[in-house]
């Protein structure tokens, strides 16, 4: 891994200074510097407030007029937390074969995403959750007339974990939908799909969900308390459906609706899946059920300015998980007894509520830059049926990009 971070800041730092003219028309440079503060970082009732910054470049590559090939590096850096540090590289390609004229249209993409964190002896190492992200794409168009296009494809991601107690986890996408341009001005759109994927559980029945206890002096697992020896592999599938609504209000605005509906297909009330940790870390946090609804505004009625206003509502009916309770909850027990559930060995149900603005001030300097400064301001409220999960979170966040 630290042979592919040093090649790819190597090439990070010679591309920058090759001054081949027909290089730089094929090649488009971009630079990102940004932070933030949040008041709740961990997502949960512990309220652990926390301040960031972070760093990166990306470097897009045209070699073919219907190829796009993209590098990225970024730094994560947390003030108090400095075990999340984090480095994170990903490496893009996109294909259109097809042409802009034709009704017929192609779309071929695919990413490999590696995020490593700063490995810190604190008992339960981020460093287990080290991870690497592989994204391929097949879509298919068509113009079935000026007002109607239809599309059809294939998504498959297949996510793998350093924790050699975290199984490799994918999923399968399979999606139709179409848009269509209603009253010279409204467009609605139309998507569905089917989810499926692998899923490592335990019984509910097993009277011991436990996890492995580590030696916070040796790193060593010890086994003997664990439930691991029962997890057994299933497929988790899942169908859903997504409306949106969009429309101009005049020549700078733009508003547009968005419905989300997810449902799981398989039983799963009677399994428990590890979490490994608390929300933003754990592999199964992505994986609920429930509605969502998405409102969103975008306006350029102030000059130079951009303003995109949201606000959204989410349930979610996540998969019930063990967490481990010491990591969540100060003065659990660390050794689940016979017969007693950890914390979240229990249906957890969320109803979210986010707001978000942003302001966006884009402009060329004379030197041929693009440079965009940006200021992010988002409340969000969590209920939720597990009061560890009850929280506010209040974050600002800004930052300039740079692009040539």
């Amino acid at each position: 891994m630290k042979r592919t971070i040093n090649t790819l800041l190597f090439l990070l730092l010679l591309f920058p200074a090759v001054h081949s003219e027909s290089l730089l028309d094929q090649l488009k440079i971009e630079g990102y510097l940004g932070g933030g503060s949040t008041d709740n970082l961990l997502l949960d009732s512990s309220a652990t407030s926390e301040t960031y910054s972070n760093a990166g470049a990306v470097l897009r590559l045209y070699p073919l007029s219907m190829t796009e090939v993209s590098l990225t590096a970024e730094y994560n850096k947390y003030s108090d937390l400095s075990s999340l540090d984090n480095f994170r590289y990903r490496t893009e390609l996109k294909f259109i074969p097809t042409s802009d004229s034709a009704r017929f249209s192609l779309y071929l993409y695919g990413a490999y995403d590696g995020r490593s964190y700063k490995a810190e002896n604190i008992g339960v190492s981020t460093a287990d959750f080290n991870n690497l992200t592989a994204d391929a794409i097949v879509s298919a168009g068509y113009e079935l007339n000026s007002l109607t296009h239809l599309r059809v494809g294939a998504a498959y991601k297949l996510s793998g974990y350093d924790n050699e107690f975290v199984e490799d986890k994918y999923a399968v996408d399979y999606f139709a939908g179409f848009n269509r341009t209603l009253f010279g001005s409204i467009s609605f759109d139309l998507e569905g799909g089917l989810t499926s994927g692998n899923l490592e559980y335990t019984p509910r029945s097993v009277p011991e969900v436990g996890f492995p206890v580590r030696d916070w002096q040796t790193g060593e697992i010890d086994s003997s308390f664990t439930a691991y020896d029962s997890l057994e592999q299933g497929t988790l599938n899942s169908v859903y459906i997504s409306p949106r609504i969009s429309r101009s209000i005049g020549s700078k605005t733009g508003v547009s609706l968005t419905l989300f509906y997810r449902s799981f297909l398989d039983e799963v009330d009677s399994s428990v899946v590890f979490g490994y940790s608390t929300g933003i870390l754990s592999p199964w946090v992505t994986d609920y059920e429930g509605e969502a609804v998405l409102l969103s505004i975008k306006s350029f009625l102030i000059p130079r300015l951009i303003t995109t206003l949201s606000a959204g509502y989410w349930h979610k009916q996540h998969l019930p998980a063990a967490e481990q309770p010491w990591l969540i909850q100060q003065g659990a027990d660390p050794i689940p007894k016979p017969g007693q559930e950890p914390i979240n060995a229990k249906e957890r149900t969320d109803y979210v509520r986010r707001t978000m603005v942003q302001l966006q001030m884009p402009f060329a300097s004379r030197s041929g830059w693009f440079i965009e400064p940006y200021l992010t301001l988002e409340f969000s409220n969590n209920n939720s049926t597990i009061s560890v999960y009850e929280y506010d979170n209040f974050s600002v966040s800004g930052g300039v990009s740079l692009r040539l």
